[in-house]
């Protein structure tokens, strides 16, 4: 399940910061097996012609463009792209492209357009297909498997989330129903000064509430539709409960923990919260302690699950850290991506990893939390 956060900071929201390669075959710290993406870059003169050109088709976006996210669904994987003109100003267009099985081209789409900043296409994968979003809080669409899309529709007014629903990772209390394809407000609505929110896979949604005097408070949504007391944290500045990470892993909720630096732009990381969703409102928190996690830049530390019983922490510029969530024997790992830059953004989809970067063009993927890494089609 992915964590509400808004759009713009996703899992590793990651800066243009790194240096070119050595060589080939450069691996992450961790003993990354990647194939080297060293023949992936792009070729920005051409990237930035396309995106001036408000003829560009999809093909031509697709084949100048870099990849900015990658889900997979059965055999098939759909990759989207976008070009700009390396700056935050201008015409930048996004497009995306469905392969099957051997790499093969199934369909490819233009995806929305934006005449300042990038326009970065968002896909999720699904049992029958993908959603889609053109642009951070953009038109949606499903794709089907043989790339046959259709536009989603608005359920009318507020409804109760059930099992299956798919929270849209866009700042909003919003549900994708893959029953009948269409993307609605969560009931009970969310606060106005909510500072998280999710929803358990069995429909239970979540919120994190505006603290005051220290104490951070947190809902859950009953059977009946209402709000109900679930948990409290009082914070300190050595235990800072970060917004906007709140996240269902499991059986479990979970949020990262921070202290304070010698400036509000500087945090380290303290550890995760951790409670049982079913817990009763008076339960402490667990709190799972980062071991050897370094830097002072996790004041915008961001979670997202990976699987049922596996978060993954990370933050601007850096690679995640894997933490068991049950508290055993799995600790802290931090996961080796394909390079050993800095700037790679890794988005979890169905028990894969899926990486990109705004200096490479293509995405990339592992099965095996980062041990090894496979270049998607292109």
């Amino acid at each position: 399940m992915r964590s509400t956060t808004t759009y713009a900071v996703r899992l590793a929201l990651a800066a243009c910061t790194a240096a070119g390669l050595t060589g080939c075959g450069a691996g992450a710290e961790g003993g990354s097996e990647a194939t080297s993406p060293s023949g992936d870059r792009l070729d920005a003169d051409r990237m930035g012609d396309v995106a001036r050109d408000p003829s560009a088709s999809a093909d031509e976006i697709v084949d100048a463009g870099r990849a900015v996210d990658a889900a997979a669904s059965g055999d098939t994987v759909l990759v989207t792209y976008t070009v700009d003109q390396g700056t935050s100003e201008g015409r930048s267009a996004g497009a995306w492209r469905l392969y099957d099985a051997e790499g093969d081209a199934i369909a490819t789409e233009r995806a929305g357009v934006t005449e300042e900043g990038a326009s970065t296409p968002d896909v999720t994968g699904l049992p029958d297909g993908y959603l889609l979003r053109e642009n951070p809080g953009g038109s949606l669409w499903h794709v089907a498997a043989d790339g046959a899309s259709e536009k989603v529709a608005r359920a009318d007014g507020p409804q109760r989330a059930r099992a299956g629903d798919v929270p849209l990772d866009d700042g909003t209390a919003r549900l994708y129903r893959p029953a009948d394809r269409t993307v609605l407000e969560a009931a009970p609505v969310a606060d106005r000064d909510r500072q998280g929110w999710t929803v358990t896979d069995d429909g239970v949604l979540w919120q994190q509430l505006l603290g005051r005097n220290d104490r951070v408070p947190f809902e859950r949504s009953t059977p009946d539709g209402r709000w109900e007391p679930a948990a409290t944290y009082r914070s300190r500045p050595d235990r800072i409960v970060t917004n906007l990470a709140l996240t269902a892993v499991g059986e479990r909720i979970a949020l990262p923990l921070t202290a304070e630096g010698d400036d509000p732009t500087t945090a380290s990381l303290v550890g995760l919260l951790v409670r049982d969703a079913d817990a009763a409102p008076g339960s402490p928190w667990q709190v799972l302690a980062a071991r050897d996690v370094p830097g002072e830049g996790w004041w915008d530390a961001r979670l997202a699950a990976v699987d049922d019983t596996t978060a993954a922490v990370s933050t601007y510029g850096d690679a995640p850290y894997l933490v068991d969530v049950t508290g055993g024997d799995g600790g802290w790992t931090r996961m080796p991506l394909p390079t050993d830059e800095e700037g790679w953004v890794v988005e979890f989809d169905g028990g894969r990893a899926h990486a990109t970067h705004s200096d490479h063009a293509d995405a990339w993927v592992s099965d095996d939390r980062g041990v090894t890494w496979d270049r998607l089609p292109h």
